[in-house]
């Protein structure tokens, strides 16, 4: 949603603060759009622009959905780099760098004409990708080990 006093500022979903319009974070604000009313995802488990690193060499994942483990209690369950550009395996690699530090088992990545997600496969050390954005059922109930 944007505001006609400041057309430069769009309202942030799960921040419920006005940040700037840049193409990104319009693309951002739409896949989130797409994940809390299409794809079922749980607004209060849902993280933007997360913090990762030390302040002065700091990065920030775009989105990170958070689920509730017996293990670990509440853990990242699923990273999402967006990008408002044409996506590229460097752009895998740094959501994939990004998953180092947080260790969830599924990432993203999109942009405005496509999406992959995946996972760690664990023979091979790299991510297996599919086309699409799953739901947050569909993923919770995901066997990579059955690729299905």
């Amino acid at each position: 949603m944007f505001t006609p006093n400041k057309p430069d500022k769009i309202l942030c979903s799960v921040r419920s603060i006005w940040v700037t319009a840049t193409p990104e974070e319009k693309l951002r604000q739409a896949i989130l759009k797409y994940m809390l009313d299409k794809g079922g995802y749980p607004k209060g488990n849902t993280a933007v622009e997360v913090l990762i690193g030390q302040e002065n060499n700091a990065r920030r994942a775009d989105i990170v959905v958070y689920a509730k483990s017996l293990e670990k209690g509440l853990s990242p369950y699923l990273i999402v780099e967006c990008k408002a550009v044409k996506l590229n395996a460097q752009m895998i690699q740094q959501v994939g760098g990004y998953n180092h530090y947080f260790e969830a088992p599924f990432i993203a990545l999109a942009n405005q004409e496509e999406s992959y997600w995946g996972w760690m496969d664990a023979k091979t050390k790299s991510y297996r990708l599919q086309w699409g954005f799953p739901s947050y059922k569909d993923l919770a109930s995901w066997k990579p080990e059955l690729g299905a």
